[in-house]
């Protein structure tokens, strides 16, 4: 009896605690939002066209980054892949760059009469706009699909593969049989779990979809809280809370009725080994290490490139690089303390 009197007080001090850290403040939104009626001069600010932005930038992404994720998951961890270990090393890469660094680093090489645009002489990509959102937000959230995929690959049962190998199938009809329906509940929290955080983020959608007046529910936020543009912001932008928290729960929930289908109960019967890709092993290889030499250097090369003009648009020469930026960064306080800050 004294043990459930203990549980029963320590469940009670977790629900408040869970009150205290989430309810609160979210009724404190919602009684903000439904402190005025602001629909309307949300309607006439662009509240339609930021909410349908916001959704299908999230769903595009997620399912880009759930596929990309998926790939270089079994590619690594499934396939004989050439070097797979430093290939996780690289395809990773994106987790260790903020995402606003990253969308920085690649106005460098597609932004207008800049990198690649400037060097073939005409606009290769113009990553402003709702496909330089989309993509960027792929770029930077596949390898949280990694993780997770991976992690289901090392759980799942390794003897129905086995026995489709031994039964003659390919690797790839393996994968496609046998891996990858046993794979459909983790690609489902995968795939919500992208899609919330793609639909709050802000670095991206603002560095690369303002420019073009392209406006997602988080960016629209931000501009009526900067902007001074109504009377009451923080009911305005309250009211854009609700909405963002409306899309997250209807994601989280069709997550879990769709997790109740599509769960297994299968016992796990030891860890699969590598499948052999046979001649493909080179090319996939190839293609792989491309792939991903591309998706880390490329940002490294954008900051670079920028980072050694002394200006935007002063021509790639050798007169013009100097390393006087990287000096002027290491002696100013503002980036002296923020580097500090950061690290504490």
């Amino acid at each position: 009896m004294k043990l459930l009197s203990s549980l029963s007080f320590l469940r009670l001090g977790v629900w408040l605690i869970i009150a205290g850290f989430f309810l609160v403040p979210l009724s404190m939104v919602i009684s903000l939002a439904l402190g005025g009626n602001q629909i309307p001069i949300l309607l006439d600010q662009g509240l339609g066209t930021a909410a349908w932005n916001s959704l299908y930038t999230t769903l595009l992404s997620a399912i880009g980054a759930v596929i990309i994720g998926t790939a270089i998951a079994l590619v690594i961890d499934r396939l004989d892949t050439y070097g797979s270990k430093w290939l996780r090393l690289l395809l990773l890469s994106p987790l260790l760059v903020p995402p606003f660094i990253g969308a920085i680093a690649w106005m460098q090489l597609f932004g207008p009469a800049q990198g690649f645009n400037r060097w073939f002489g005409h606009e290769v990509w113009n990553i402003y706009g709702a496909d330089g959102v989309t993509v960027l937000l792929i770029l930077h959230s596949y390898p949280m699909v990694y993780i997770i995929v991976s992690n289901a690959l090392r759980s799942l049962p390794g003897d129905l593969e086995q026995a489709a190998r031994i039964s003659g199938a390919s690797s790839f009809t393996t994968i496609r049989t046998i891996t990858l329906p046993l794979l459909r509940p983790a690609l489902l929290s995968a795939f919500t779990l992208t899609a919330v955080a793609n639909l709050s983020d802000f670095g991206i959608p603002a560095l690369l979809g303002s420019p073009a007046r392209f406006e997602t529910l988080a960016t629209m936020v931000y501009r009526f809280m900067d902007s001074g543009t109504v009377d009451n912001p923080l009911q305005v932008v309250s009211t854009i809370g609700v909405v963002l928290l409306f899309l997250g729960i209807a994601a989280v929930f069709a997550d879990h009725i769709v997790a109740r289908f599509s769960a297994s109960s299968l016992q796990d019967t030891g860890a699969s080994a590598r499948m052999e890709l046979g001649p493909a092993r080179l090319p996939v290889s190839i293609i792989t290490w491309i792939v991903a030499l591309i998706i880390t250097v490329a940002p490294i090369v954008g900051l670079a490139y920028r980072a050694l003009l002394p200006a935007p648009g002063v021509p790639f020469t050798l007169e013009n690089i100097s390393l006087n930026n990287f000096a002027n960064a290491i002696g100013n306080p503002r980036v002296i303390d923020g580097f500090q800050n950061s690290v504490f």
